[in-house]
């Protein structure tokens, strides 16, 4: 995980970037189309321990998720479940992840274009000022039924899978390890959140 036009600015100490979690591609028909997936490998779920789990909630303008206690973490697999409401999606749906201190990476969902994106331009210091760090990620995401959404959370990274691998971001972060906030909300409408899942990072012990 790393780009030539700022590689040289995120070495540390022998440091420069560092690799996704391991994935496997496959092809997957979708709708009766073939669609190259990618999603991680089985094994990636011994990284993780306990579980906090959180209520479905309808979100919309001026009332946002309420997350669980417990659910703000540096490092952590968030799942959940995006579902229109009453056959309606709302305008636009924002996941603020690593927030704190003026930084924050912002998640968003736009049902009207299909698109979603990942904006990293406050994530936290800049290593190096230029498009390629600020430049704003987007795929394509079905908003035709139900949007699965995971993410997975590292103290330097962001791993974002769409509907079990069909779109999939990644990125280096440069957020504090203090900055752990999260806010989901919506413009424009609402939106039915269920399924909230945050997989705890396990602490691993040997003899």
């Amino acid at each position: 995980m790393n780009n030539w036009n700022y590689a040289d600015a995120v070495q540390q100490k022998g440091y420069i970037g560092h690799l996704s979690l391991v994935r496997e591609l496959y092809l997957q028909s979708v709708d009766g189309t073939a669609i190259l997936q990618n999603r991680p490998v089985d094994a990636v779920q011994s990284l993780f321990g306990a579980s906090i789990f959180g209520k479905q909630q309808i979100v919309s303008d001026g009332h946002d998720y309420a997350w669980p206690n417990g659910a703000a973490q540096a490092c952590c697999w968030i799942d959940l479940t995006m579902a229109p409401v009453s056959g309606s999606w709302p305008e636009a749906i924002s996941l603020s992840v690593r927030a704190g201190g003026g930084y924050s990476t912002q998640l968003g969902f736009m049902p009207g274009s299909g698109k979603a994106f990942l904006d990293r331009e406050r994530c936290g210091p800049i290593p190096k000022e230029g498009d390629a760090w600020k430049a704003r990620r987007s795929v394509q995401c079905d908003f035709t039924k139900s949007v699965l959404l995971s993410v997975f959370l590292d103290a330097g990274s962001i791993e974002v899978f769409l509907n079990n691998g069909q779109s999939t971001m990644s990125a280096l972060l440069t957020a504090p390890l203090d900055a752990t906030a999260l806010k989901l909300a919506a413009t424009g409408g609402q939106v039915s959140i269920s399924q909230v899942r945050i997989k705890q990072i396990a602490t691993h012990q040997t003899a």
